[in-house]
């Protein structure tokens, strides 16, 4: 089972979009489990434990998200939303460690953007 670092945009300036956000980074999770890979989704476990509109905070997640991501096989990027920056600074970091990356859609009816 490979495993693979789910990367979908989250952060948002208001609570519609960041719904709309999380709703999409679980259907990710729910396309890559249905692939028979082993997702992880950083960004939707960490802001459970850790105020993402924290800055100390929200750098120990990216920090920690950063540390699993060196394990990974496979950067999944969805990217039906569009890139985010922090989406852009997960691809470079899987790139200089040489992790594959792959670009998905799921484009479900009413998440495109």
């Amino acid at each position: 089972m490979l495993c693979v670092f789910i990367c979908s945009p989250y952060r948002a300036a208001n609570s519609g979009t960041h719904l709309r956000n999380t709703d999409y980074a679980r259907q990710a999770m729910f396309d890559s489990f249905a692939r028979a890979e082993a997702p992880f989704v950083p960004h939707i476990l960490y802001p459970q434990i850790l105020n993402d509109d924290d800055e100390v905070d929200h750098n120990l997640a990216i920090a920690a998200a950063n540390a699993w991501m060196e394990m990974a096989d496979t950067l999944a990027v969805y990217e039906d939303l569009g890139i985010s920056a922090g989406m852009a600074a997960e691809i470079k970091l899987a790139q200089e460690l040489d992790i594959h990356v792959e670009y998905r859609s799921i484009a479900t009816e009413g998440t495109a953007a």
